[in-house]
């Protein structure tokens, strides 16, 4: 334990080195492999938490979390793990959100799903076909008020004529 303290699985190991070339029994050093043990899993835990925080994948998060908890890592590393699950399912979400919207062409749905996309951070490219498919709806419901308002007034004025 105090190894462990001390310097961690390397002070461990160097201890149990020194136990066995002292000719302590397998049993007496029963107890200090374990702890190595432990030691390495954590370590390992530690190494896979870090790299599923740096690419920012949603399963690999959720499961290097679920081990990082069985192993007991440090409080610190777990919240920063799960602030950025946090994060990337708000993406996700929001990602497939724009997705459907944008296969169901309603104006204020994707204009709905472009502002919750923009607020959770999505990329620009990941924003530009639901950006631009916004404008274009927008633009052909001006242009189809403009027309429904021009016949509106054409029929107005030739019911005056017909007065």
């Amino acid at each position: 334990t105090q190894a462990i303290a001390a310097g961690g699985a390397d002070a461990l190991r160097e201890a149990l080195a020194e136990g066995e070339a002292a000719g302590l029994l397998p049993e007496e050093l029963e107890g200090a492999r374990a702890l190595l043990g432990q030691e390495e899993r954590r370590a390992v835990a530690r190494s896979t938490l870090h790299e599923a925080v740096a690419i920012r994948d949603v399963g690999r998060l959720h499961s290097a979390l679920q081990e990082g908890e069985c192993v007991g890592l440090d409080r610190a590393d777990l919240e920063n793990a799960r602030q950025i699950l946090t994060e990337e399912e708000r993406r996700s979400f929001a990602r497939q959100r724009l997705q459907e919207a944008i296969r169901g062409r309603n104006i204020p749905t994707l204009s709905d799903a472009v502002s919750q996309a923009k607020a959770a951070g999505l990329s620009e490219a990941d924003l530009a076909v639901g950006q631009r498919l916004l404008e274009e709806l927008e633009g052909a419901a001006r242009e189809e008020a403009t027309r429904q308002e021009a016949a509106a007034a054409l029929e107005e004025a030739l019911c005056e004529r017909d007065v």
